[in-house]
């Protein structure tokens, strides 16, 4: 009977884990899902090439997350803004570019320790070229030479007339049409420029009138050409001095009162701009904002210092500075999206980069020194 038993409980084990073994395959656990990471192009921080994304903070992430063992993947945020977005809304876990930790942002949105140290800058346009190129530059900008071009022209033409009609109608004018239109050219000009010439008076009385209506045309010529040099050089030197003061006297925010400040969209700058209660201007990427100070269209940037520096070591050619000390001392961290269970485990890696000089080793391959 025992027996019976004892072999009745083991079919009934066995029955009941085969049962439980299906069960078992159908609740268990899927394969873990790709921590989703956004990133911003943001020369030297994170720049993107036909391998994928690099730059200094790509590097410490992809370093921090090997340290940990995360499977991850990127997506490209086109703008601040939208990167932003990604981590308040959850579409993200972790936001990988120069991003300045604030008060503002932490209501919204987690961050780790801090990896870099930087501030705001000031950048206005490069002081106006001087020398002879730019004095032509000048002039053709202000139509000038476009009227140069036409007067020369004119010079030609009444030149040809006047050889045509003293080889026909004066007997000592030289035969030789090289000769002869020399001689005219320089009658020509010396009306122009003097208004004397020595030249025989054709066609008698009416001859007279007409040697009187080109000394007038030669007078206005002289006149103009003086007076558009001179307003253009003019320019130039007030041009020069308004910068030379405007230079001298930005240090801070409160120095661009009554100008067009450019900043990039939803950054800090933006926002301290905003509250300095200046005119300001967003611009959707650095690359934009840049162009817009060297082509005019604002009177100063305010962005990320670091940055602005990089992208002036990469384009020298660039007519734009930057002016003053850094306005605002910032730091940059990665965000991460409300309640994340690895900011903790992130915040330690970067520490830890600190400690081993991980963080001065990527200053020094992406900034110099």
């Amino acid at each position: 009977m025992i027996k019976i038993n004892f072999l009745l409980s083991i079919i009934v084990t066995c029955f009941a884990i085969a049962l439980s073994t299906p069960a078992c395959a159908e609740t268990a656990s899927p394969p873990a899902k790709k921590m989703q990471v956004v990133v911003l192009e943001s020369p030297p921080f994170v720049m993107k090439t036909d391998q994928g994304f690099t730059g200094f903070a790509i590097d410490l992430w992809e370093e921090s997350a090997k340290r940990m063992g995360l499977d991850y993947e990127y997506r490209e945020a086109s703008t601040l803004q939208e990167l932003l977005d990604s981590i308040t809304m959850g579409k993200s876990d972790v936001a990988v570019t120069e991003l300045t930790i604030n008060a503002e942002r932490m209501e919204r949105m987690d961050f780790s320790q801090p990896w870099f140290d930087a501030g705001l800058q000031i950048m206005i346009h490069q002081a106006p070229p001087t020398g002879f190129w730019s004095f032509f530059q000048q002039l053709e900008e202000n139509g000038h030479l476009k009227v140069y071009l036409w007067m020369g022209l004119g010079v030609i033409v009444a030149s040809f007339l006047l050889t045509a009609l003293d080889r026909r109608l004066d007997p000592e004018f030289p035969t030789e049409w090289k000769q002869g239109f020399s001689e005219s050219f320089y009658h020509v000009l010396s009306v122009l420029t003097s208004g004397k010439t020595n030249h025989k008076l054709l066609f008698g009385s009416y001859g007279t009138m007409i040697a009187a209506v080109w000394l007038v045309m030669g007078a206005g010529v002289v006149a103009y050409i003086t007076s558009s040099i001179t307003s253009v050089m003019t320019v130039n030197s007030l041009e020069r001095r308004i910068w030379v003061a405007d230079k001298d006297r930005i240090d801070d925010l409160t120095d661009l009162k009554g100008k067009i400040v450019g900043t990039l969209s939803g950054s800090v700058a933006s926002m301290y701009v905003a509250k300095a209660g200046l005119s300001g201007r967003g611009f959707s990427t650095l690359g934009n904002l840049v162009k817009a100070l060297a082509e005019n269209r604002v009177d100063a940037i305010v962005g990320d210092q670091p940055s602005l520096v990089y992208l002036l070591h990469q384009r020298p050619d660039l007519p734009v500075i930057p002016v003053g000390n850094v306005i605002r001392h910032e730091k940059y961290g990665f965000a991460l999206k409300s309640g994340s269970p690895i900011r903790l485990k992130l915040s330690k890696q970067v520490m830890l980069a600190w400690e081993t000089g991980l963080i001065d080793r990527l200053r020094k391959k992406y900034f110099g020194g």
